[in-house]
């Protein structure tokens, strides 16, 4: 493996690092947020539901977008949004 391949391979870890500690984060926080915005656990509950369903709906189209349009330029398109 050359050193852009191990660069490269660094980052994706840890993006996708970053991506598992946002997704597992709401569980643990639970506890303070249910007092914190007057919520009931019905309420709580469908805060990660509704985050997971999101999550699950948009995913699966973006990865055959990226599929059909190349790596490359979905990232450039993605960086132009800003």
């Amino acid at each position: 493996m050359s050193g852009d391949e191990k660069k490269i391979l660094a980052v994706t870890s840890a993006c996708h690092s970053v991506n598992h500690l946002f997704f597992e984060s709401l569980g643990p926080l639970l506890p303070f947020i249910i007092p914190a915005f007057h919520l009931t656990y019905t309420q709580a509950g469908r805060l990660g539901f509704t985050y997971y369903l999101i999550y699950g709906i948009f995913n699966y189209p973006s990865g055959h977008r990226v599929d059909g349009y190349g790596q490359k330029r979905m990232l450039i398109a993605r960086a132009e949004c800003r």
